[in-house]
């Protein structure tokens, strides 16, 4: 383990539990860690082995396991898989039987605490400062996580992303909290645009006054590359933009244009581990996808009619009112060399890689701004390493 100073530590634990349970009428020990990356460390042993079928046999990948701890303490696990199950057989000690879970969430509730605020964790948010932002109709204090180093390689090379801040809400826990939940995802793909990094809250808790947790809830995510730190689009003006969109009736607007699946195309066309060609289809989809469902909405138009448009049309009518897309894209440079030849062959064959590239990058700056002139912000800075494009 590495010390503070010199760039990461062991990632602090987000939850770790280590008691004597009950599991399919059998005595044994269960742990569970999840640490700050979302990786989760699982199993049960025990030296009760019987041949009795259980309902976590081997291969299972839908499982539900409930247990009920000592303290009065219970953990489910939800849609979990068992890869495998260890049987160590010794001569002069107990046979052991070791079970080993791969849940895809894990919730913890200690009935006897009552909270009274909600936390959430996000994910990636490398660049929001402490303090408080309106978002939505709510206000959310953003604290840094502690060491919220970027931890151990993955498997692929890559560094994993911690929680990097917890966001207590001001809403009450009392009555209807869905609201909150789509607010919050908002604006986590608000900020996934800022950088083009995914930022996401994979988990809460609930705490009382003391600060106890009454309820502990992480949905295990994929292992996430940490972020690259160099696209931050709208330096000066990150927070700005959020507040801006946050200011509007941000929940309904994404619900209206579908940006929940406008953001996720954005997204996949910043992997770097694709064929250059499926960045590129992904920007053109986002665009294809947010330019005929702003005319549905905004112009009332046939769903049917909309799907025969071609793309620069539907573009060229958003820019009627939103004014941010470059003449350049309205022609037949986007029409005729780019998406045409991408969808009908698969392959832009007067383009060269490094080419194809840069024309993915010009794209994916135009689908930014586009994303945030919807909610009226006009960034004072281009984003970084890009010409502007579009509205200056």
């Amino acid at each position: 383990m590495r010390s503070e100073g010199s760039g990461w530590t062991f990632p602090p634990l987000l939850a770790r539990i280590q008691d004597r349970v009950s599991l399919w009428d059998r005595e044994g020990e269960f742990s569970l860690d999840i640490d700050a990356f979302g990786q989760v460390s699982c199993s049960f042993v025990t030296t009760d082995v019987r041949r009795a079928e259980v309902p976590g046999r081997i291969g299972s990948t839908d499982v539900h396991v409930d247990i009920e701890l000592p303290d009065g303490r219970e953990i489910v696990l939800t849609r979990c898989a068992i890869p495998h199950r260890r049987v160590r057989f010794a001569m002069d000690v107990d046979t052991t039987e070791d079970w080993q879970f791969l849940p895809t969430e894990v919730t913890v509730r200690a009935p006897s605490v009552r909270p009274t605020e909600i936390q959430f964790g996000i994910a990636n948010l490398w660049f929001m400062a402490e303090g408080a932002l309106a978002f939505g109709g709510h206000s959310f204090d953003m604290q840094p996580n502690p060491r919220n180093h970027y931890g151990p390689l993955g498997s692929d090379g890559t560094r994993l992303a911690p929680v990097t801040h917890w966001a207590t809400t001001d809403a009450p826990l009392t009555g209807k909290t869905g609201d909150v939940w789509d607010c919050l995802r908002c604006l986590t793909d608000t900020a996934s645009m800022l950088c083009h990094e995914r930022i996401a809250s994979p988990c809460y808790r609930l705490v009382d006054s003391e600060g106890r947790v009454g309820e502990f809830h992480h949905e295990l995510q994929s292992q996430w590359p940490a972020p690259r730190k160099h696209h931050l689009l709208y330096t000066r003006d990150h927070r700005s933009a959020l507040e801006a969109v946050g200011s509007s009736e941000v929940t309904k607007r994404f619900r209206e244009l579908d940006l929940v699946r406008y953001v996720h195309f954005v997204l996949e066309a910043r992997r770097d581990d694709l064929p250059v060609e499926l960045g590129l289809a992904s920007v053109l989809f986002a665009l294809e996808c947010l330019s005929g469902r702003w005319q549905i909405v905004e112009r009332g138009s046939d769903p049917n009619h909309v799907a025969k448009r071609k793309l620069v049309e539907k573009l060229r009518c958003m820019n009627e009112e939103l004014g941010c897309v470059d003449s350049k894209y309205l022609g037949d440079w986007l029409r005729a060399r780019l998406r045409n030849p991408l969808m009908h062959s698969g392959a832009v064959p007067t383009m060269t890689v490094s080419e194809i590239h840069e024309a993915t990058e010009e794209l994916l700056v135009l689908a930014t701004r586009i994303f945030f002139r919807l909610f009226g912000f006009v960034p004072d800075d281009t984003p970084q390493g890009q010409a502007p494009v579009g509205c200056a």
